[in-house]
C-alpha cells in the first residue's frame, strides 16, 4: 500500500533485486493527505446554545452540557471515556506539517484519558475519517462545570 503524505497524487518507483532473476520495477501511485491549510476560524460553544460546527456534511462537532465533545451527524452524546466519540474522527498532538510521524487515536485516548482541559493551547490534528481531511487544531479554552459544557477552538477551514 503506498499512502503518501504530501496532498494530490504522487508516484515512486519500487525496485526489487533478485539473485535467481532479473530485477524488476513497480510503479506505484497513490492519492495523498488532503490538508486544509486556509486561515483559521474560530468556534465557540457555550452551550447555552449548544451550537454545533459543522465542518463537512459528516462531521460536526459539538458538545452537550458536560461530558466531552461529539459528533453531532451520528451521535447524540458523548460516549465518554468509553466511547470513540467523535465518531468518524481520530486526533493526534503535533501539526500538519509532521503528517506522517504522527500517531491518531480517538479523541479521549488522545488525551490519555485525562481531563479534556489538557487539549487547550496544545497543537492537535482532527482527521476527518470518511471525508480524509486533516485540520491544525488547538482547543482556547474548555469548562470543566457541571451543566455549562463550553468549549472553543480554532481551526483551519477550506477556503470560498
Amino acid at each position: 500500500m503506498f499512502t503518501p503524505i504530501d496532498e494530490g497524487e504522487r508516484t515512486a518507483t519500487l525496485k526489487i533485486e533478485s539473485t535467481a532473476a532479473d530485477a524488476f520495477e513497480l510503479v506505484l501511485v497513490g492519492e495523498g493527505a488532503t490538508v486544509w491549510s486556509c486561515p483559521a476560524t474560530t468556534s465557540t460553544n457555550t452551550c447555552a446554545a449548544c451550537s454545533t460546527d459543522q465542518i463537512t456534511p459528516n462531521v460536526a462537532l459539538t458538545r452537550g452540557s458536560n461530558s466531552g465533545i461529539f459528533n453531532a451527524v451520528v451521535e447524540t452524546e458523548s460516549a465518554g471515556k468509553q466511547g470513540l466519540s467523535p465518531v468518524d474522527t481520530e486526533w493526534a498532538y503535533g501539526a500538519t506539517a509532521a503528517l506522517g510521524e504522527l500517531d491518531f487515536l480517538p479523541w479521549f485516548a488522545s488525551l490519555e484519558f485525562k481531563r479534556p482541559a489538557r487539549a487547550v493551547d496544545q497543537d492537535a490534528v482532527l482527521h476527518l475519517i470518511s471525508d480524509d481531511i486533516y485540520i491544525d487544531i488547538r482547543f482556547t479554552s474548555w469548562v470543566d462545570g457541571q451543566g455549562t459544557g463550553g468549549f472553543a477552538y480554532t481551526g483551519a477551514t477550506p477556503g470560498e
